[in-house]
């Protein structure tokens, strides 16, 4: 992310250079990686928001307390991401007939259609869900009942 907002802008504004089009390959990766890491620091904070949600609505112990479990879901994010952007790897960036490159795919244009739908599961999605887990109905601590409170003698000096 930081690459494509900043050293990428720096580097096309002062030199007149896109990192992008330097190669193939880094052209397919870069394209990947700048929506693959933000789909996944997007989701992966919602499954932060959803993990506060459950330990504060259910007192006792929930699946995800448990670290191995912790690390299923954070791969499991990891992997669904990985399918949905894998489409740079095969179909991003090709060379032009006159030898000039292109980022976009030859079957379809990437980055319009593309934008729409990173704008869903990167922003929209994940901000309606955290929403909900972050206002969601929070059980009221209970009062205990048949507390009696102990005072030393220190305590009363004190005061």
């Amino acid at each position: 992310m930081l690459y494509r907002w900043n050293f990428g802008h720096y580097l096309s504004g002062a030199y007149g250079f896109m990192l992008q089009t330097y190669s193939i390959p880094f052209c397919k990766f870069c394209s990947f990686l700048n929506y693959f890491t933000a789909q996944v620091s997007a989701w992966l904070r919602v499954f932060i928001c959803l993990d506060r949600y459950l330990s504060l609505s259910h007192r006792h112990k929930t699946w995800f307390s448990q670290s191995r479990n912790v690390l299923i879901i954070i791969i499991f994010i990891i992997i669904v991401f990985t399918i949905i952007n894998f489409h740079f790897f095969l179909f991003a960036c090709y060379y032009n007939e006159d030898g000039t490159m292109n980022v976009q795919a030859h079957h379809y244009q990437i980055y319009p259609l593309w934008d729409y739908i990173n704008l869903g599961l990167y922003n929209c999605a994940p901000f309606i869900f955290m929403i909900v887990f972050t206002s969601g109905q929070r059980k009221k601590p209970k009062p205990i009942l048949n507390y009696t409170l102990e005072v030393n003698v220190f305590d009363i000096l004190m005061l």
